[in-house]
Formats: C-alpha cells, sequence, structure tokens
C-alpha cells in the first residue's frame, strides 16, 4: 500500500478493518468527540505532528485541520505488538524511504 496514507480517523472500526490498517503500518484512529467528524470535510488536509512519541505515550494526537485552521483530538488504543508494527509502517513513509523505494523501482 503505497498511498502515502499514515492514518485513518473515523468514528468507530470494525475488529477486521482496524486490525487490517495496522498490518498495513496504518495509525487507526477514532474521534473523540463524535462531532468533530461533522467538521472535516472530503479534501481537508489534516496534520498530526510527534507521530512516534504520541503512539508510545498518551496515543491521544493533537489533529490540526490545516484547511480550516483547527485542532481536534483522535485517539488510539494500540497494544505493544500492535505499536510496533505501526511504527515500522510510518517509518516507510518517510520521505528518504520514499524515494529509496523509487530508486529501487518498486513505486513510480
Amino acid at each position: 500500500m503505497f498511498l502515502g496514507i499514515q492514518a485513518v480517523i473515523a468514528k468507530s472500526f470494525a475488529r477486521i478493518h482496524r486490525s487490517n490498517l495496522i498490518n498495513f503500518g496504518i495509525l487507526p484512529l477514532q474521534f473523540e468527540h463524535a462531532a468533530d467528524y461533522d467538521k472535516v470535510g472530503q479534501g481537508d488536509h489534516l496534520v498530526i505532528k510527534g507521530i512516534f512519541a504520541l503512539i508510545d505515550g498518551t496515543q491521544h494526537y493533537a489533529v490540526e485541520n490545516a484547511t480550516k485552521g483547527y485542532t481536534f483530538t483522535a485517539l488510539s488504543t494500540l497494544n505493544e505488538r500492535e505499536r510496533e508494527v505501526v511504527k515500522k509502517g510510518v517509518c516507510c513513509l518517510l520521505p528518504e524511504s520514499i524515494q529509496h523505494r523509487r530508486d529501487c523501482g518498486l513505486i513510480n
């Protein structure tokens, strides 16, 4: 999965969907307040800073909606194994890793 997705934020996840996201190294997040869901629009640019520290810490993520200029909180409930899998997946999406995959012909 080379779409550059680092996290998916939803009101809730089916168990299998959450597991699949984790296995692809994608962080499954849930809105802390369901009302925040209605404030996010298609095409909004969302920024989450400090993902690595928060995965191992509180698992409460400040999500900035850079398009609309506000911040909301999303949560994860990863166990230790899931945290390691997600961190490895997010690491693969860092710019230097993406360039390495291009150089090797793995992606365009």
